[in-house]
């Protein structure tokens, strides 16, 4: 008997980087699924015990701009993520998104 292919679900930010990719931020489709996701994810980022959740959610959003192409705000994103990380006193964390930025984005 062959053996099945793995399936792997399509996440989310996957199909909004690949609609902002194609469409362009501009576009009203795009526009509208990048708030609905903005506002799902700040909502979540509210109902959440984690007391890093802004830090990942500030880092979704750098990734979704960086694989979609808007380097400038993935840049701020990674900037935003870097001061809530240095100002709760989370020093490593901080480090590392400066070196996941400098990575993907060449963040300065």
């Amino acid at each position: 008997m062959p053996e099945k292919i793995p399936s792997f679900e399509i996440t989310e930010e996957a199909k909004l980087a690949a609609l902002l990719k194609e469409k362009g931020v501009e576009n009203p489709e795009a526009r509208e699924a990048l708030i609905r996701w903005t506002r799902s994810q700040e909502e979540l980022v509210v109902q959440s015990k984690d007391p890093d959740a802004s830090i990942k959610f500030e880092l979704k959003r750098a990734r979704l701009y960086a694989s979609s192409g808007y380097i400038d705000e993935a840049k701020q994103a990674y900037e935003d993520a870097y001061e809530i990380a240095w100002n709760e006193g989370k020093d490593g964390l901080a480090a590392e998104i400066e070196i996941e930025a400098k990575n993907l984005v060449n963040f300065a």
